[in-house]
């Protein structure tokens, strides 16, 4: 009597999800100054862990009776809105492992003479907030364009930064808003600004029918936080994958 051998099973092998090439962990920040608040977004990478996060954001704010030094005064104080972006990823990072983007006060040749006055006290708010972070120690400064992160922003909008498609006026400064929220909407979302003539540029009460004139800043500096994480990251893999080798 012959006996019918089954055929082999054929065993099933789970593949392994790829490591992150990353050999510490790292962060990657980016912040809007104006003159009329700093608002900063953080995006990062934890290596215990082995997993990214964020978006997490934060913001200064003035209003328009703020004293112009003592806004300087607070920019140059800076080093505590990094802190606070740092200190939402429970986890410490190495100073040489955080790269901030901090978007240029203006453009070259976007200057009239009518202009001049708040665009001087606008770089000067700048300067002083890069100068605090210098001196903190975080030294992998980046000072961008914001075609840059507009860019990454219509590229997911699918439109272009053409002011034909990114539109004029408060409709292309409620992109950022329209972006972040279609992208993260499980996360808290920020009432566009009013202008006030009291207060200047406030976010918009519930009960208010004012017309935006823009998005808060803090949608801004999550487009070049994700900006700076692309670059930092990419930077990052080539650095520590050499290092692995």
């Amino acid at each position: 009597m012959s006996t019918q051998k089954s055929p082999p099973v054929k065993r099933v092998v789970k593949k392994r999800k790829p490591r992150a090439r990353f050999s510490n962990s790292w962060a990657a920040l980016g912040f809007d100054v104006s003159m009329s608040s700093i608002a900063g977004s953080v995006f990062a990478y934890d290596h215990t862990l082995r997993k990214f996060k964020g978006p997490y954001d934060t913001i200064l704010r003035w209003e328009k009776s703020t004293n112009y030094y003592d806004r300087i005064e607070q920019a140059a104080r800076g080093h505590d809105l990094v802190f606070n972006l740092l200190v939402q990823l429970n986890y410490s990072i190495p100073m040489s492992r955080v790269a901030i983007a901090i978007e240029e006060p203006w453009s070259f040749g976007h200057a009239g003479k009518q202009e001049s006055g708040w665009l001087k006290q606008q770089a000067q708010i700048s300067g002083a907030f890069m100068g605090a972070l210098l001196r903190y120690g975080w030294v992998n400064l980046y000072e961008i364009n914001n075609s840059q992160w507009r860019k990454i922003v219509a590229d997911d909008l699918g439109i272009t930064t053409h002011w034909t498609k990114w539109g004029k006026g408060p409709i292309g400064k409620l992109r950022a808003r329209e972006w972040a929220e279609a992208k993260w909407p499980e996360l808290e979302k920020y009432p566009d600004l009013i202008s006030s003539n009291k207060l200047g540029l406030i976010p918009r009460p519930e009960t208010s029918k004012a017309k935006a004139v823009q998005c808060d800043d803090r949608y801004d500096a999550r487009a070049m936080a994700l900006w700076m994480k692309n670059e930092w990251s990419a930077y990052l893999a080539g650095q520590d994958d050499t290092k692995q080798h």
